[in-house]
């Protein structure tokens, strides 16, 4: 991930860089979903989950920006 570490070894979340916290973010939705979804891998999702997936394709619906993210959670980024 490349996060720079001071020499407490701690670091606030405001003072990362735009892409720093992206990949914070990409790091811990991609832990979250493997605890969530870790052991259902290869299983079939029931048809009601794949319309709405499909859906939300067709619709061309997207998520938000790192800096909208970051506004929502009170971040200012640096």
């Amino acid at each position: 991930m490349g996060v720079r570490v001071g020499y407490t070894g701690v670091m606030n979340v405001g003072e990362l860089s735009q892409q720093e916290f992206k990949d914070l973010v990409k790091e811990s939705i991609a832990e979250a979903l493997d605890e969530l979804l870790g052991d259902d891998a290869g299983l079939e999702l029931r048809p009601e989950v794949v319309e709405r997936l499909r859906a939300s394709l067709a619709a061309g619906q997207e998520g938000i920006s790192t800096v909208e993210l970051a506004n929502r959670l009170g971040i200012k980024l640096t």
